[in-house]
């Protein structure tokens, strides 16, 4: 559950390959890249990627909460 900005932005982190983020680089890449037939795959990504962020916490309150228009 995310109830902090810290939390969702390693959140941000978890779904960007490096140097972006820290998501992982293994096999799981290769299912992605449909056996390495999209071109630079890797490289281009986190353009395709889309995280949506739904809070449920009544601990987080309004000051905890957290808006980002961020497409980069």
């Amino acid at each position: 559950m995310v109830e902090t900005v810290e939390q969702a932005e390693l959140m941000v982190k978890a779904v960007r390959y490096p140097p972006e983020g820290i998501r992982g680089v293994g096999p799981a890449l290769a299912r992605a890249t449909r056996w390495n037939s999209i071109p630079n795959y890797y490289q281009t990504a986190h353009e395709e990627i889309c995280l949506l962020i739904q809070i449920e916490s009544h601990r987080t309150g309004k000051s905890g909460c957290y808006s980002s228009d961020r497409r980069d």
